[in-house]
């Protein structure tokens, strides 16, 4: 009984109030077609998004109209308009997707690169790790603040306009608290005597950069995994990618308290596996170095575990690695194919190469035994200056330490922070130039203290979604980001 009354009361103040109530203007008439008038749905939507936000912005007249005369124009223009309309908004509705597919257009080397154009059957999943990391507040500021100003007006540009003001009046206010607060810590600052040191200064006041790298193993077991969690940049059918953080080894080992093995049964409880399917748990598929950043592949049965161990073995898998070097490489672009092995530096084993270059290096040839392990490199240098380059490796072989040993004792070229590999016949920290010490703002005591510059940049699956190649790709971290900037490195 009481929605008839309810709908009686509607349709009596619709008649009887239509001129003076500003709100049901937008209403049609009663005899109006509703399927005729294309202002019918539109400001309805709008109208109910502004009160269920009860914002003091009210939705003008202009906007409806400039927004139903282009529905109007597409209308008339071609019969499929309506699809295209719909793609439009589904397209708006993904915002994160076309965010991270057109910042790997622009500043990805990868795209229409050696292996030319991205064709109908690549299929590009390019993930950016801060955006996966940051709180929901921040991610919805970023969503609104990259509405274009002249987005076609429909309830969601609405809503999003609405939160911009909203946003910009709290971070106003935001700043102006955090202006005062700055006055009275410059006044306590004042008062004291001793000046407070800085944690990113060493005792001479030169730069540290052991702040730039978390140290995971003094964090709990669950913190790490929660990392890993946040991680996550693929999760689709039996494959997930994670973006593997710097100093995580893949395998336990002596002195390993954490690694992505140990951490895979906290990681599927994170993720809900069980609930999605009782049989699934985590496997892990191929490794990185503990000091290597990047993609990293696990599967949720042992079918697909072994499928992608199979195309690893059989060097399917296309890989692609950023690395800054400590000198340039000549020639900046080519080959390396060097056996690899086995061999024993100071007490300690770790690889070498063995070239088949007959007696010139026989005594090179002596350190190791056997007659070594095929090993091939592709590299080109994207951007150098006088005493660094960042390069890009695609290794086409998986032998271990493969990069950093065909880049240090190959091309003399070691990678910026690889102490491993620094020197032929010693371990010890690496020696950098003047140069780069002065850039860095660090001093030779403290070379040290240098992360390693390795990251994993992409991965390709080939036919492997649905015929489909399958590429996935992550950016470098900050660290590498901001030493980048320091040696003045750009990628083209």
């Amino acid at each position: 009984m009481a929605a008839p009354l309810v709908r009686v009361l509607v349709l009596s103040c619709h008649g009887t109030f239509y001129p003076s109530l500003r709100c049901f203007r937008h209403f049609p008439l009663e005899g109006a077609s509703h399927i005729k008038d294309l202002r019918f749905c539109h400001p309805v939507r709008a109208f109910v998004s502004q009160w269920c936000l009860r914002s003091p912005r009210t939705y003008t007249g202009a906007e409806v109209s400039s927004s139903a005369a282009g529905k109007s124009r597409h209308a008339q223009h071609s019969p499929g308009s309506a699809v295209f309309s719909d793609t439009e908004s589904r397209a708006s509705d993904s915002d994160d997707f076309q965010h991270a597919t057109s910042d790997q257009q622009t500043s990805s080397p990868f795209d229409g690169n050696r292996e030319g154009e991205v064709s109908e059957k690549d299929v590009r999943i390019y993930s950016d790790k801060s955006w996966a990391s940051v709180p929901r507040r921040r991610r919805q500021e970023k969503e609104v603040q990259s509405l274009p100003d002249d987005a076609p007006a429909n309830a969601k540009t609405v809503a999003m306009k609405i939160r911009r003001e909203q946003i910009l009046e709290r971070k106003i206010k935001e700043k102006s608290r955090s202006a005062s607060s700055d006055e009275h810590n410059q006044k306590n600052e004042a008062d004291q005597s001793v000046p407070t040191k800085r944690r990113d200064l060493d005792s001479k006041g030169f730069r540290n950069l052991r702040h730039q790298v978390q140290d995971l193993s003094r964090f709990q077991e669950d913190t790490v995994a929660s990392i890993l969690f946040r991680s996550v940049i693929y999760n689709e059918g039996e494959l997930i990618a994670i973006d593997k953080p710097y100093g995580l080894p893949s395998h336990g080992g002596p002195g390993v308290v954490h690694s992505v093995d140990s951490l895979l049964p906290l990681l599927a409880k994170k993720l809900r596996l069980e609930k999605s399917n009782p049989h699934w748990k985590l496997y892990l598929v191929h490794r990185l170095d503990k000091e290597t950043t990047g993609v990293m592949l696990l599967a949720k049965t042992e079918d697909m575990a072994q499928r992608l161990h199979h195309m690893f073995v059989r060097h399917q898998v296309g890989k692609k690695y950023w690395l800054v070097t400590v000198g340039v490489p000549d020639p900046q672009e080519g080959v390396i194919d060097m056996p690899m092995v086995e061999r024993e530096v100071a007490g300690k084993h770790r690889m070498g190469i063995r070239p088949d270059i007959g007696a010139v290096y026989k005594n090179l040839g002596r350190l190791g035994r056997g007659e070594g392990t095929r090993a091939v490199t592709n590299f080109r240098v994207i951007n150098e200056n006088d005493h660094a380059a960042l390069v890009e490796v695609r290794p086409e072989t998986g032998v271990k330490h493969q990069i950093r040993v065909h880049m240090a004792l190959g091309m003399d070229c070691p990678v910026l922070g690889d102490h491993k590999y620094s020197h032929h016949s010693k371990l010890a920290p690496q020696r950098l130039p003047m140069a780069i010490l002065h850039q860095l703002g660090i001093r030779q005591a403290k070379a040290r203290t240098v992360p390693m510059h390795l990251h994993a940049r992409e991965i390709k699956l080939p036919e492997f979604l649905n015929g489909k190649n399958l590429y996935i790709a992550t950016r470098v971290p900050r660290f590498f980001q901001q030493n980048m900037k320091r040696l003045k490195l750009k990628v083209p």
